[in-house]
């Protein structure tokens, strides 16, 4: 084995150098680092005396390495130094010469033209050159205004007249010459004919109800003499009555507008009944077929075509036996009657919206009011 003690004693003088060399410490500072070290070498020297009888071969594992210390913050930089002043030195010597001669420039801008010199003596005309062919012949020129007609000469003795010669062939026809003016327009004639109205009318006589083939009152009395005045009773809404509904058929004209309004006309009278007043109201229904359609209220047929309320009458009597003459007007529509050759009326008495007048009225005739298609 080696006894290791002088290079152990070698390496605790090179710390305690160190420790002297590195502290920047006053002297008493320095005394007392240099004792810590020598303690500090004393401990360590026991412990490797101790080691000292171990082989000298044998090493103990290499201990970790410590952690990178961090790096210290940068120092500020240093004011710049002051520009030194520096003299300019002379002129080296012009080079030797020899050397090749540069590219030409580029050419200047071109300068004013200078003014034109005098014109110098004309000279001989040469020989005449040969002639040229012809050119061609210019255009026409305008004709001149034709000039003044002489005088007329003496008319010479008429010759005797020569036979008539033939008739030569038609020229052709020239063209139409333009149109004239127009002239002023003549006064309007009279209004033609338009579209006139019309009106077919039904009578007593051509009404029929459930229980007589003619009317059913006449009055004799009316004018004083025996003349009659037929009629149809129609009783009151609440008087339960066969005869209470009347009914008529006609033929609708072909010349009938069904674009313009129809109307119906209810003719009626009323005597004199001073116990009974208040207002009358009838109820139409209408119907109206063209031929092969049928009619009724089973179907294929559709029964009433139209049914219409009208406006309320109030009663007023009439002196004496004299009868009161009223009507009530009812639109009916027109689109209901196009393509129908065949109507049916029937009319009854409704109750009124105020008071019912619970005599009989009588109904004398029925007019439908029209315009006829214009020819």
């Amino acid at each position: 084995m080696i006894k290791k003690t002088p290079l152990i004693l070698s390496f605790l003088c090179t710390i305690a150098f160190n420790n002297i060399v590195y502290s920047q410490v006053n002297n008493d500072n320095l005394i007392a680092t240099v004792k810590k070290s020598l303690v500090l070498t004393e401990e360590k020297c026991r412990k490797m005396l101790s080691d000292c009888c171990n082989p000298c071969e044998k090493r103990g594992p290499r201990g970790k390495r410590g952690h990178r210390g961090r790096a210290g913050s940068t120092g500020p930089t240093g004011a710049t130094g002051a520009t030194g002043v520096g003299i300019t030195g002379t002129t080296g010597a012009t080079g030797p010469g020899g050397g090749a001669t540069g590219p030409t420039g580029a050419t200047g801008a071109i300068g004013s033209t200078g003014s034109t010199g005098a014109t110098g003596s004309t000279g001989n005309t040469g020989s005449t050159g040969a002639t040229g062919a012809t050119g061609n012949t210019g255009a026409t020129g305008l004709t001149g205004a034709t000039g003044s007609t002489g005088s007329t000469g003496a008319t010479g003795s008429t010759g005797s007249t020569g036979t008539t010669g033939a008739t030569g062939a038609t020229g052709a026809t020239g063209n139409t010459g333009a149109t004239g003016a127009t002239g002023s327009t003549g006064a309007t004639g009279a209004t033609g004919v338009t579209n006139l109205t019309d009106e077919l009318f039904i009578n007593a006589f051509m009404m029929t109800n459930a229980v007589g083939e003619t009317a059913d009152t006449i009055f004799l009395n009316t004018y004083g003499l025996q003349t009659t005045v037929n009629a149809w009773q129609m009783y009151s809404a609440g008087d339960s009555n066969d005869a209470n509904v009347v009914g008529a058929q006609f033929v609708i004209p072909t010349t009938l507008d069904t674009t313009q309004p129809v109307t119906l006309i209810i003719h009626c009278f009323n005597q004199l009944v001073p116990s009974a007043a208040g207002d009358v109201q009838f109820r139409v229904r209408t119907d109206y077929k063209a031929d092969g359609e049928e009619l009724g209220d089973l179907a294929p047929a559709t029964g009433y075509a139209q049914t219409i309320i009208t406006t309320p009458h109030t009663i007023s009597d009439p002196a004496g036996t004299n009868l009161r003459y009223f009507t009530f007007t009812v639109s009916l529509n027109p689109a209901l009657l196009t393509g129908a050759t065949w109507g049916f009326i029937a009319i009854d008495r409704v109750a009124p919206t105020g008071l019912d007048y619970f005599e009989p009225i009588y109904l004398t005739e029925l007019s439908i009011q029209y315009t006829k298609i214009g020819s």
